[in-house]
């Protein structure tokens, strides 16, 4: 066996071992310093006593795993942030609330204290300077600069005067419809509605307000616990849970049905070594890739069970917290997920893949098929409903609104016409869903593709809205976008994009280091998981064999030939938070080899 082979034969074995008992992925989410700091002041708020252990534990955490300049980051990878660092400083400080802090946790403070300083300037940390330096972070998006900076006030970081600086969230407006949100264009994205709801109550009751706001307490906290998921967690996240846990609790709610259960949640989210990660996991979302990446080593009757989860996962109803029809998928298996255009492609794409070849032969049952065939039509009509005027898709809603995590995006648009396109030709092969709904789905691919072009940068790139990567120019990852864009524009046929995929193909192999691997541009530390995308780009789009040749062989050397798979932090999850997933590089570099033909 080749070095080679034995490479390629390690990755898959070791990604086939992450399997679950039911064949599906989990995957782990890095630990963040941000959920542990949110959710510690959370349960302070509620019961300093009774969730005595569970905050210390997190609390040690905190000062276990503080950088050496005395900030936070989003990761223990991570470069140290104003968000993070803040949250960390009113952990410790809510904290130190209800007795004396230890000569560890003091020098941790003193230590934040020091870096929020220099970082907003001045002597000491001043509410204005936090306010303006907020806004200059978030701009008009609320949804997270007023948790912050309420967070400040609830923990004692801040005086109670420092109310009176923080924006107003219309929180009355939960109880107009859906549709009616998404006309407003609310200074929140779409998936903040809780927080919208707590938070923005909490300042009433700070501040004061007109009767009317008040008279509306009572709707909206019913619209609240509506929309809280059977688990507890607001889109099983502890930082949004935490949010609304600790303003609701501060306000006095504490036996609220809303409280209660986001406390249940924080409770059993919380990791042996005290932290908590950013999101519970992404069991959906790794799963569809990785069954992508590994079909063709699975045994007939593994595959036709990895078929059964993926289609049980499926959510075909409407969703209660975006009101987004049923057809869609989340990128978690658990309730608190929200439908989403990637991970629906995504699904899509493995669902594909998993029925093999489109000569009607595949191994499942027709029973089976003709439940995949039901589901993917579903699917593909909920992607085609979320596509917004402009071509591009978007995360959650469409037209919700004009800030960031709601607009189309480059990655998620080529994603979704390459599993619209591949569906298309299912359907086609198979004589199904011919006519109106056939010729839908071509203009949807034909819109996306226009999109993508207008959307393409001078230099050749695409930049994502979910990746990023911290030391690249404007933290934005064009590798990681255009690699992305490049794999799903090779699965669309039928549609001239020859201009397109020579100008991307062009900005990647600008950007390959020295060393033959790829970071988030050039210049930038190489990653197994940004390498493995941009071979894997490389390859499907033209002849590249050198640079592809480079890359792999950097592959090689850093993993140890497939033994050693380090996660780098290029995921950004709600509202910019960095992370980094272990599975990632497995299942980027099996996704590479398996598409590289190796």
């Amino acid at each position: 066996m080749s070095s080679r082979d034995e490479f390629r034969r390690r990755t898959f074995d070791a990604l086939l071992a992450r399997r679950e008992p039911d064949g599906t992925w989990c995957g782990h989410l890095s630990s963040s310093a941000l959920s542990t700091a949110t959710a510690c002041i959370a349960l302070l708020t509620v019961d300093a006593r009774r969730y005595c252990d569970e905050t210390a534990a997190g609390i040690d955490w905190l000062t276990t795993n503080q950088n050496s300049d005395g900030g936070w980051g989003d990761t223990t990878q991570s470069r140290s942030n104003l968000a993070t660092t803040w949250m960390g400083y009113c952990a410790l400080t809510a904290w130190a609330g209800r007795g004396e802090l230890s000569s560890v946790q003091q020098a941790s403070r003193d230590a934040a204290v020091a870096w929020l300083v220099e970082r907003l300037g001045g002597e000491q940390i001043s509410p204005k300077a936090l306010a303006g330096a907020l806004g200059e972070l978030y701009g008009k998006d609320r949804t997270f600069q007023v948790p912050l900076f309420v967070s400040g006030v609830i923990s004692g970081a801040l005086g109670d005067d420092a109310a009176i600086l923080i924006p107003r969230l219309p929180f009355e407006l939960a109880v107009f419809p859906h549709r009616v949100l998404r006309w407003l264009r609310l200074p929140v994205v779409s998936y903040a509605l809780p927080a919208l709801i707590a938070m923005g109550q909490w300042i009433q009751n700070a501040r004061g307000g007109r009767f009317w706001r008040r008279w509306l307490v009572g709707p909206t906290r019913r619209t609240l616990r509506t929309i809280q998921p059977d688990s507890g967690g607001f889109l099983e996240a502890a930082p949004l849970t935490s949010f609304v846990t600790m303003a609701m609790a501060d306000m006095g709610a504490v036996g609220d049905p809303a409280v209660v259960r986001g406390v249940a949640f924080l409770r059993s989210s919380q990791r042996d070594d005290g932290a908590w990660p950013i999101d519970e996991n992404l069991s959906t979302w790794v799963t569809s890739l990785s069954a992508s990446a590994v079909t063709e080593e699975l045994p007939d009757d593994e595959r036709a069970a990895l078929v059964d989860s993926i289609l049980d996962r499926q959510q075909c109803v409407v969703h209660p917290f975006t009101q987004a029809t049923g057809g869609g998928w989340s990128w978690t298996n658990l309730s608190g997920g929200v439908p989403d255009a990637d991970d629906t492609s995504a699904a899509l794409l493995a669902l594909d893949a998993l029925l093999g070849k489109r000569d009607g032969r595949g191994t499942q049952t027709a029973s089976q098929r003709n439940r995949v065939f039901d589901a993917s039509r579903k699917g593909a009509a909920w992607l085609m409903g979320v596509q917004n005027s402009d071509g591009g898709f978007p995360t959650f809603c469409k037209g919700w609104g004009l800030l960031p995590f709601d607009q189309s995006c480059c990655d998620i648009t080529a994603h979704a016409i390459s599993a619209l396109n591949e569906w298309h030709v299912r359907f086609a092969d198979a004589a199904k869903f011919q006519g109106r709904f056939e010729a839908r789905m071509i203009k949807a691919i034909r819109r996306g593709v226009k999109f993508l072009r207008a959307q393409q940068e001078s230099d050749g790139r695409w930049v994502p809205l979910w990746f990023g990567n911290e030391q690249a120019d404007g933290q934005a990852n064009g590798v990681y976008g255009t690699a992305r864009v490049l794999i799903g524009l090779a699965r669309v046929r039928g549609f001239d994009v020859t201009d397109l995929v020579e100008r991307g193909r062009g900005y990647l192999l600008a950007q390959q280091n020295s060393d033959g691997g790829f970071g988030g541009e050039l210049g930038c530390d190489s990653s197994i998981e940004e390498t493995a995308l941009a071979c894997w780009a490389l390859g499907v789009s033209g002849e590249s064999t050198d640079e592809i040749e480079r890359g792999l062989a950097w592959l090689q050397t850093k993993t140890e030939n497939g033994a050693h798979w380090p996660p780098s932090p290029i995921g950004l999850y709600f509202a910019s938070l960095w992370y980094s997933e272990d599975l990632y590089p497995l299942v980027f570099t099996a996704g590479s080899l398996g598409a590289l033909g190796l």
